[in-house]
């Protein structure tokens, strides 16, 4: 799906299941909420705000999705709680990676690489767990934020201009 000028959201998915495509030139690619939300296989490229924005989703899941050279790449915000990302890669997205505000969600084995902001940032309400993630090549690696009771396991920071990890007190690395 390719937006033309002045389109808003490419895909606007509403407790729904979106799998195997490409989103691409809009201003937002996908905007999803609603509860559990799969977005799976899916490719967002080149969109001038957002690749992927989650508002209110939860218990959802996001497996195998790609966010390219957009304003951000994945973000998730306030009450996107309970929801799982896995095996996503954010690269050479203008503002960041995978932006996160809710609540016990959970990221496995996701990557970061090369986007202008952070890699991985968590705000907000805590209790997430980030597993084996990888970020390369972005301002800050792991940025964990104002959040609380936040785990971080097995995860990888290499070669971020600023920083690996920032870490505020209180968490578990």
């Amino acid at each position: 799906l390719s937006c033309g000028a002045g389109v808003q959201q490419g895909i606007h998915a509403v407790g729904a299941k979106v799998r195997n495509g490409t989103v691409r030139g809009c201003a937002i690619g996908v905007a999803a909420s609603g509860a559990f939300i799969a977005i799976q296989d899916m490719v967002f490229s080149g969109n001038v705000s957002i690749g992927l924005l989650v508002q209110g989703g939860q218990g959802g899941i996001y497996v195998n999705n790609t966010a390219r050279e957009n304003g951000s790449g994945f973000s998730f915000e306030d009450s996107s709680d309970d929801n799982v990302l896995l095996n996503n890669t954010a690269t050479h997205n203008t503002a960041g990676g995978f932006g996160m505000e809710g609540a016990r969600n959970t990221l496995i084995g996701n990557t970061a690489s090369f986007n202008g902001g952070s890699g991985f940032v968590s705000v907000g309400e805590g209790d997430s767990r980030f597993i084996g993630n990888w970020a390369e090549g972005n301002s800050i690696g792991f940025d964990t934020g104002d959040d609380f009771r936040t785990e971080y396991s097995g995860n990888t920071a290499q070669q971020n201009t600023l920083a690996g990890f920032v870490i505020d007190s209180g968490k578990r690395l």
